[in-house]
């Protein structure tokens, strides 16, 4: 069985420090694959804040 997880860079948690321990740890521990997130469209003049 082949093992992933998802990087931080969303929202909160999406530190400089906080992608980078996480992908050291996935290395570290052997973690098959590291995934990231994706945003495309990003609104001009958001009326709520993004999560």
């Amino acid at each position: 069985m082949k093992v992933g997880i998802v990087s931080p860079q969303l929202g909160q948690q999406a530190t400089k420090e906080n992608v980078l321990q996480t992908a050291m740890i996935a290395e570290n521990e052997g973690i098959d694959s590291l995934w990231v997130g994706e945003r495309l469209l990003w609104p001009l003049n958001p009326q709520t804040p993004s999560p």
